[in-house]
């Protein structure tokens, strides 16, 4: 191999380049999306010596209502799910696609208020072995 094919920052270049771009993406969708509460809750970067780079994009709506909105607008699928503890029912939506090349997650939550949680409870089947009245 001669010093000329040698690229000892390939990995490092390649890094760089990708987070300018997926800085750019967050900013793209924060500004388009601004009635959405979005935070960025994690950024990862990758570079390989190979230049090639790969990113991941995580963000958070300010609820599971923006979360669906800014998901339809990306074309993410938002798969949704309720989860009851002791102290309080809520939904959380989580959702992963691809935009402009780069991995974009997107969730929300929506916390029962407790009427909601009360009639949500009512509505599930008896746990089994639990008491039927």
């Amino acid at each position: 191999m001669s010093d000329e094919t040698v690229k000892p920052l390939a990995a490092v270049e390649a890094m760089e380049s990708a987070a300018f771009r997926l800085g750019q993406l967050a900013r793209r969708i924060l500004a388009e999306h601004v009635d959405a509460g979005l935070s960025v809750r994690e950024a990862g970067i990758y570079g390989y010596e190979d230049v090639s780079a790969s990113a991941r994009l995580g963000l958070r709506a300010r609820d599971l209502e923006a979360a669906r909105a800014v998901a339809i607008s990306l074309g993410i699928e938002l798969a949704v799910k309720t989860n009851d503890t002791q102290w309080s029912v809520f939904e959380h939506g989580h959702g992963t696609g691809e935009v402009d090349g780069f991995e974009v997650n997107i969730s929300g939550m929506h916390h029962f208020s407790d009427e909601e949680a009360a009639a949500w409870r009512a509505e599930q089947p008896a746990a089994e072995g639990g008491d039927p009245s």
